[in-house]
Formats: structure tokens, sequence, C-alpha cells
């Protein structure tokens, strides 16, 4: 039996924004990466990088909706090196359908009591 092969992405929306983390596990407000994404997505890339600041690492999540009534995607955890306050960053990508029109954002919640400053969030939508 022969199956068809898997149509390759034809393209991509890519979205950047930063989002304020709350602190001891506690999820800061979510900030717009897309108000309402070009074309619907069959594949998602999600990357998220910690500033220098704090000593904890962050739980990073993207939503799908409306302002205030986001559903959860996808979260990742995000370490971040107190001792030489340098930058550290985590990528993921799994496959995810998204309608065309979509509101996408981001929300972050510091896994300690001393949060970063920011986590700046990209995500692909593949199509």
């Amino acid at each position: 039996m022969d199956f068809p092969a898997e149509k390759p992405p034809t393209g991509s929306d890519k979205f950047s924004v930063a989002v304020t983390p709350g602190t001891s596990n506690t999820m800061g407000a979510y900030a717009q990466l897309s108000a309402a994404i070009g074309h619907a997505g069959r594949w998602v890339i999600f990357s998220a990088e910690v500033d220098g600041g704090g000593s904890a690492g962050v739980d990073v999540e993207i939503g799908q909706g409306g302002a205030g009534s986001e559903t959860f995607i996808a979260s990742m955890i995000v370490g971040n090196n107190s001792t030489t306050s340098s930058s550290e960053s985590n990528c993921a990508s799994f496959p995810f359908y998204i309608a065309e029109g979509t509101r996408l954002a981001a929300r972050g919640a510091a896994t300690g009591s001393s949060a970063p400053g920011n986590v700046r969030v990209r995500v692909t939508v593949l199509y």
C-alpha cells in the first residue's frame, strides 16, 4: 500500500515578544505575540531566552485565543545561570494545528523568588 507523502511546509509566520514573568511559580500576564496569524499553521517552533538577571529559571507558556481567555498550547522551562548572569535559552518544535486568524500570546512564571527581568519568546508557525 502506498501512503501519500507528507506535504512539506510552504512558508512561515514569525512572532516575538518580551514577557515579564511572575515570581514564585505564579504566572504573569499574557503578552501578545500576534493579534491574528495570517495562515493556518501545522507545525510550531517555540523558543525562549532568559536575560541574565535573577537566579530563578522560568516556566514559559504559549496560548491561543482572545485576551483574557487564552487556552494553553505548550510550555517549557528555561534556565538561568545566576553565577555568571548569562542568558540561557531553550527551543522545541511540535506538530500542532492553529487556525488562520488565531491570536497567540505568551506568559511566564519564575521557578523561584528571584525572577529575571524578562524573557524573549519567539514562535514560528509553519504552514
